[in-house]
């Protein structure tokens, strides 16, 4: 319910793990971690040899404006992985403005952009009906509406990030067949996707104004 409530994208298929910050017994974050729709992706990571390691960080919501809670989330579930090869993407197009700046905290390696998908919208309302081609026919159909009708607008290939888990000898040797180029990481301002249903969520207060108390339970 968290994702659906407050992640811009809704619905995740294909979950495989999921991780929950909890501060003092209250749910304040997850992350969904999920198996790729695309054999593409799978195989394009690290080779064909290595396509059943591949996982997606494919969602993550922290409904707490405290500083770090997202990269505690994030670090400390990767840490809980068995041995993957983890893929996450950051949005950087406009209507969204994600850097990645939780991956880079977490020294998630940066490769380049993934592919464009273009997002189609809707030609009287100028809503967003889909950010994918997936489905898009029935997606237009819903609305009464041919699909050919839809306005079609080029986008920016997403920020890829990736990450090895597990055994240390499993991350050294398949990090060497890893097919992307390594890259500084991207700059530039960053969004927060808020809705009216997210709430702030009271930490216990600390002897250090600087440092914020860290979440009671991880799992």
């Amino acid at each position: 319910m968290m994702v659906l409530s407050n992640h811009y994208s809704g619905r995740c298929p294909g979950i495989a793990y999921t991780h929950g910050l909890y501060d003092d017994g209250n749910l304040v974050g997850c992350v969904i971690y999920s198996t790729p729709a695309s054999g593409t992706l799978c195989r394009g990571v690290c080779g064909a040899d290595y396509s059943n390691y591949v996982v997606e960080l494919s969602r993550l919501v922290v409904t707490t404006t405290v500083p770090n809670a997202a990269s505690i989330l994030v670090g400390r579930s990767l840490s809980m992985l068995p041995d993957h090869i983890v893929v996450s993407y950051a949005d950087c197009n406009e209507y969204i403005g994600h850097v990645g700046y939780v991956y880079q905290a977490t020294n998630w390696l940066y490769t380049g952009h993934g592919s464009a998908e273009p997002m189609w919208v809707h030609p009287v309302t100028k809503t967003v009906v889909s950010y994918t081609r997936r489905h898009i026919d029935k997606k237009a159909e819903n609305l009464g509406l041919n699909w050919k009708e839809l306005i079609k607008i080029p986008q920016v290939g997403k920020h890829r990030y990736v990450y090895f888990t597990g055994n240390k000898r499993f991350v050294k040797v398949a990090k060497k067949y890893l097919k992307y180029p390594i890259l500084p990481y991207p700059k530039g301002e960053t969004k927060r996707h808020f809705t009216n249903k997210m709430q702030v969520v009271d930490w216990c207060e600390s002897n250090n104004d600087d440092i914020p108390p860290r979440p009671t339970k991880l799992r």
